[in-house]
C-alpha cells in the first residue's frame, strides 16, 4: 500500500500534489463539517471520507464515538485505528459497490481533482438513495479571493504557490450545477464564517468586525450538504 503510486501515471506529479498538500486541513473545516454532519446526517451506516489524506478528520469523528462504520479512502496510506482505508487515485472510478454509503465527506479534496463532474458522480454512484455528501472547498466569491483574482490573476487559494495542489476552482454556481446533474436535491450552502483579511495574515475579518462579518465574502471556505434523490 505504501508503494501504491508507482504504479500510477503521472505519479511524481501527483506525489508532488500530495506533498503540498499535506492531507489535512483546518479545524474550523472540520468544526463546521462536524455541526452539519450532526444536523443532517443519521448518526449511523457506512460513511466514506473521500480524500481521508492523513486521517484527521476520521480520527477526530472516531473520537466522538459516533456510532458511524467508518471508511477513508486516498492516494496516500494512513492507519487509522478504527477505520477501514483504501489507496486508489481518486481521478479515478472508485473501488466500491453502488449504494454502499450513507454518508460520504469529501473535505477540502475536489479543488485538488481534473473532473469534478466525474468525481461527483462517482459519489453519487456509491452513496445509497437518500444519502448524504458533505462537501467543502475553498471559497472563491470572498473579498480575498476577488482581490487576488483582480490583483494576481489567480483566485488566493490557486496562486502558483498552490499548484499543483489545487487545480480546480470552482464557484458555488459550478458546484450547484455539478450536485443537480450528479442525483443530488436539497442542496444547502454553508460558510465556515472564517476569513483572513488580504495581507494581514494575523487577522480575520472576523476578528476585526468582533464576530459580525460572516458568509460568503467573509469566509475562506465553503461547505455543500446535499441528499441523493431517493
Amino acid at each position: 500500500m505504501l508503494n501504491a503510486l508507482q504504479n500510477i501515471p503521472n505519479a511524481e506529479s501527483l506525489n508532488e500534489a500530495v506533498v503540498q498538500s499535506l492531507g489535512i486541513s483546518h479545524d474550523t473545516i472540520y468544526q463546521l463539517v462536524f455541526s452539519t454532519l450532526a444536523k443532517y446526517g443519521a448518526g449511523r451506516g457506512q460513511l466514506l471520507d473521500f480524500g481521508a489524506g492523513q486521517g484527521d478528520f476520521l480520527k477526530k469523528l472516531i473520537s466522538r464515538s459516533t456510532n458511524y462504520m467508518c471508511h477513508g479512502v486516498d492516494l496516500m496510506y494512513s492507519n487509522v485505528v478504527g477505520a477501514n482505508w483504501y489507496v486508489q487515485d481518486l481521478n479515478r472510478k472508485l473501488q466500491f459497490k453502488d449504494q454502499q454509503f450513507d454518508v460520504v465527506t469529501s473535505i477540502e479534496v475536489i479543488e485538488h481533482l481534473e473532473n469534478p463532474r466525474q468525481v461527483v458522480r462517482d459519489l453519487a454512484r456509491v452513496l445509497k438513495p437518500g444519502g448524504v455528501l458533505l462537501l467543502t472547498t475553498p471559497n472563491n466569491e470572498s473579498w480575498r479571493s476577488i482581490l487576488s483574482y483582480i490583483f494576481r490573476g489567480n483566485f488566493v487559494a490557486f496562486t502558483d504557490s498552490s499548484y499543483p495542489a489545487h487545480i480546480t476552482a470552482l464557484s458555488r454556481s459550478d458546484l450547484f450545477r455539478i450536485l443537480k446533474e450528479s442525483q443530488f436535491n436539497k442542496i444547502e450552502v454553508l460558510y465556515t464564517d472564517s476569513g483572513m483579511v488580504p495581507s494581514m495574515a494575523a487577522w480575520t475579518w472576523q476578528k476585526l468586525s468582533f464576530g459580525l462579518l460572516k458568509g460568503k465574502r467573509f469566509s475562506d471556505n465553503i461547505l455543500l450538504v446535499a441528499q441523493k434523490a431517493p
